[in-house]
């Protein structure tokens, strides 16, 4: 009885990799089986999906989590940095909604990569599907939105902060100081160079997108609530804008 999708999914990746069809995204939903978590008994059925993918990086597919989870009206997910002997110790995390993890993403960790043969930028992602159908199947106030029919408003920003800052406190705080019509955040680039940046110290690169309701943003309120975010970023996260 297998305890994780994980196995079958990287002999698929290996698969069409010796095929020359590598850069396919690759999902299975299937079963998996825990401990009772009430007793000794017979081990428990859970139903998970698992997604995998190589020569991806664990940002990529972050977003591709957050795309099929937003689709599903599940939003404000949370990363915490995971601790998994199968993936990469920097590039990996559980994935919670409030205080219920829903799995784990991450790059595979070098050791397996070389136990199995396969590239070290394969990156997996493994979700309970029980706790996303129980959260979809309770969702009450589901609310269609009229399409935006004021333009958004694109701007990028990269921050230097130390090594031990998580990605997931800085977007909060972008979020914080980014105010109503900030639509969406996500982070396209992470960047370390001793040189250029220093010991202990990494760059991160977000996509902020920004629309109103109401009216079309100008230039200088877009401005105004940039300077706003720096600031904030400098003072929550000690993060300064590279």
């Amino acid at each position: 009885m297998r305890t994780t999708l994980i196995p079958n999914m990287i002999d698929l990746l290996k698969t069409n990799i010796n095929k020359k069809n590598a850069d396919r995204l690759m999902f299975e939903i299937g079963n998996i089986y825990a401990k009772n978590p009430s007793s000794d008994e017979l081990p428990v059925q859970l139903e998970h999906i698992i997604i995998g993918k190589n020569n991806i990086d664990f940002y990529e597919l972050k977003n591709i989590i957050n795309y099929i989870t937003n689709t599903l009206n599940i939003e404000e997910l949370t990363y915490k940095k995971a601790n998994e002997p199968f993936l990469h110790p920097g590039r990996s995390a559980y994935i919670y909604l409030n205080d219920t993890m829903l799995g784990f993403i991450g790059q595979i960790h070098p050791s397996v990569a070389v136990k199995y043969d396969i590239p070290f930028n394969i990156c997996l992602a493994e979700l309970s599907f029980d706790e996303i159908f129980n959260i979809v199947k309770d969702q009450k106030n589901i609310i269609a939105k009229q399409v935006g029919k004021y333009p958004a408003v694109l701007r990028d920003i990269a921050v230097v902060c130390n090594e031990d800052v998580e990605v997931g406190e800085l977007k909060s705080t972008i979020k914080k100081y980014g105010g109503k019509n900030l639509i969406s955040c996500n982070v396209f680039d992470v960047y370390r160079n001793i040189t250029t940046l220093g010991v202990g110290k990494k760059s991160i690169a977000f996509n902020l997108k920004f629309r109103s309701d109401t009216e079309t943003l100008t230039d200088d309120m877009i401005e105004k609530t940039m300077n706003e975010i720096i600031t904030g970023l400098a003072h929550d996260n000690n993060a300064l804008l590279r």
